[in-house]
């Protein structure tokens, strides 16, 4: 390598590697524990059906868009639409689809791919439903609003840290996320990144009520799970009815679970890697206020 690449080059390489290393260590194949969402069960139902159609602004409530091939940024200004077995290239724009200010959203069977420039594949507007899609590439997956749910999902494969862009890359991020359920899904984010899930992240006075994180296989960034700070910790507002069972989690760079307020959530029938139980106590070990 060091007759063909400078040094500046050998270590962008180094770094990249170490990544696919961290997201893929002490499993094999995709790197995916059996039972979990993958590239065979998530994405396009039928990529030979697909047609081209270009980035565009979406205006018709209640519209099937189906079956097409997108380049481009598609912003969802009414409600009611529905996207099913899309591939979206997000070539240029910041995302995928931008659903900000319209809800009933429903994206099924759509395969989202990114680059370092794209912000996230999709922007929730709130009270939709996310199924059996496949998002890479981009700096973060998606966000979530109050009302909606992913469901049977892969997120993976998103940009790798770049401390010149200073990406913090999440697999999902919400800020007032309040009855939203995220159910068996596999989120795994590249070395460097904050997390699979953060709740509460954003501007304001984020807040997380009504949640559910049940089922997923989780594992990435220096902690794997961020909720929300709560009432005790910098005056946040309170955090309430946080239901965290039976996911999976892969092995942290610093911690497991972060932000947890220990009243207002049940942390119960969580796994490591290995199969042998994580308890709060552990999952919480090395995040203090």
């Amino acid at each position: 390598m060091s007759g063909v690449y400078g040094a500046q080059e050998r270590a962008k390489i180094i770094t990249y590697q170490q990544a696919i290393a961290m997201a893929t260590r002490g499993r094999s194949g995709s790197g995916i524990p059996d039972g979990y969402p993958t590239p065979e069960t998530a994405g396009l139902s039928d990529p030979f059906a697909l047609t081209n159609m270009g980035g565009s602004t979406i205006s018709t409530p209640g519209i099937t868009i189906e079956n097409k091939r997108i380049y481009g940024s598609v912003r969802v200004t009414v409600d009611g639409v529905t996207f099913r077995n899309c591939e979206f290239n997000i070539i240029n724009g910041y995302y995928g689809i931008d659903a900000d200010g319209s809800e009933g959203l429903t994206v099924e069977h759509c395969h989202f791919k990114g680059t370092k420039f794209i912000s996230r594949a999709i922007v929730d507007g709130g009270n939709s439903l996310y199924s059996y899609n496949l998002i890479e590439g981009c700096v973060d997956g998606q966000s979530i609003t109050q009302g909606s749910r992913i469901e049977e999902s892969l997120i993976w494969n998103l940009a790798p840290y770049d401390p010149i862009l200073d990406t913090h890359n999440d697999g999902i991020q919400g800020s007032i996320t309040k009855q939203i359920e995220i159910v068996h899904n596999t989120i795994i984010v590249p070395a460097g990144a904050t997390s699979a899930i953060l709740l509460g992240g954003g501007e304001g006075r984020p807040f997380s009520e009504d949640v559910l994180i049940d089922g997923n296989y989780l594992d990435g960034g220096g902690f794997i799970l961020y909720l929300t700070y709560g009432e005790s910790v910098y005056g946040q507002l309170p955090a309430q009815d946080i239901v965290v069972t039976n996911n999976r989690f892969g092995p942290p760079a610093y911690g497991y679970v972060a932000q947890l307020e220990p009243d207002a959530t049940t942390f119960t029938g969580n796994l490591k890697l290995d199969g042998s139980p994580l308890s709060l106590a552990e999952a919480t070990q090395n995040w203090s206020p």
